[in-house]
C-alpha cells in the first residue's frame, strides 16, 4: 500500500471519528429547545484548537522521524481535528444571530470563538513543550 494511500485512510478513518464526535458534544451541548448560543460548535472548536495546539507542538518537538508522525499529522490532526472542529458552522451560526436582529451576540460569539480558539491553541502548544521538550 502507498503512502498516500495510507495517509488518505487516516484521514478518512480520522474524520469519521471528528465527525461522530462533533454530533456528540452537539448533543452534549446544545439545547434541544433551541437555545440562543450554540454551545457545541463553541466547545468543539475551542476543544479542537487545544488539541491540534498539542498535537501540533508535539509534532514540532518531536516528530521528525517519529513512528507515530504520519498517524498524528493526518489521522489525528487533519482528519479528527479538521472533523472536529467547524469554520463553516461559526459562519452560519453567527449569520443565523445577525438574521434574527442580534448583532451584538452574533459579533460576541464570533470575537469569543477567535479568541478563546486562539488561546487554547497557545494552551496546547504550550503543554506540548511541556510533554516533549525540544
Amino acid at each position: 500500500m502507498s503512502g498516500n494511500t495510507i495517509n488518505l485512510l487516516l484521514v478518512a478513518g480520522g474524520g469519521a471519528l471528528g465527525a461522530v464526535t462533533r454530533f456528540l458534544i452537539a448533543g452534549l451541548y446544545n439545547d434541544p429547545a433551541g437555545a440562543r448560543f450554540p454551545w457545541g460548535t463553541f466547545v468543539a472548536n475551542v476543544g479542537g484548537a487545544f488539541f491540534l495546539g498539542l498535537v501540533g507542538g508535539w509534532l514540532a518537538q518531536k516528530g521528525a522521524g517519529h513512528p507515530w508522525e504520519t498517524a498524528l499529522k493526518y489521522g489525528v490532526a487533519t482528519g479528527y481535528l479538521g472533523s472536529l472542529t467547524t469554520f463553516s458552522t461559526l459562519k452560519f451560526e453567527t449569520h443565523r444571530f445577525v438574521t434574527d436582529g442580534n448583532y451584538w451576540l452574533g459579533a460576541i460569539y464570533l470575537t469569543v470563538t477567535l479568541l478563546a480558539g486562539f488561546a487554547a491553541v497557545r494552551l496546547g502548544v504550550a503543554g506540548a513543550e511541556i510533554l516533549a521538550p525540544g
